[in-house]
């Protein structure tokens, strides 16, 4: 039984000889380990999409629909109100926001994610920059234009990503 420590998060992993010689993840921060051989040195730091550990679990549709029910009676008031100072856009430009801030800055979670205990990663396990959280966010738009097919594609995807996860980067997965 081998140990080493992740770059990353500095969380200590105990790895099984059987693991000798394979791609290893991080448990905490799921990022790439590299390599791990027989003499104990790793390479190849780099970030990868994976399957990191058992104990994460994706999010499916039903939890994220209902999680988006929670937001939207938390942002009918504030949407409303935008709407009808800007026509058109205005409940988008709130939507965006916040939704937008609340994924990058308040670990992953709206109002809904969080009473539902789901969170928003980008592809390695990471919150999400301010960036990332805005462009899938707006790109929400091009998920409900196909009938909401691309909302759809999370209850059929192996990682639950709906169409503007895909675009983003993004992972939903259960909060711990």
């Amino acid at each position: 039984m081998n140990q080493i420590a992740c770059p990353h998060c500095t969380r200590q992993i105990r790895l099984r000889d059987q693991y000798l010689g394979r791609t290893i993840y991080c448990p905490r921060c799921g990022r790439q380990l590299g390599i791990a051989n027989p003499s104990g040195a790793s390479t190849n730091w780099s970030a990868a999409y994976a399957i990191v550990d058992p104990s994460v679990r994706y999010a499916g549709f039903w939890i994220r629909t209902i999680a988006m029910l929670i937001d939207f009676f938390v942002l009918i008031i504030p949407v409303t109100y935008a709407t009808a100072i800007i026509p058109g856009l205005g409940g988008w430009i709130v939507y965006i926001v916040y939704k937008g801030f609340c994924i990058s800055g308040w670990n992953g979670q709206t109002v809904g994610k969080k009473a539902c205990g789901i969170r928003v990663v980008d592809r390695n396990f990471s919150n999400c920059s301010i960036g990332r959280a805005i462009g899938r966010t707006a790109s929400e738009f091009i998920s409900s234009l196909i009938i909401g097919i691309g909302y759809l594609m999370a209850g059929f995807d192996s990682r639950k990503q709906a169409l503007h996860d895909r675009i983003a980067e993004t992972l939903h997965i259960y909060a711990r």
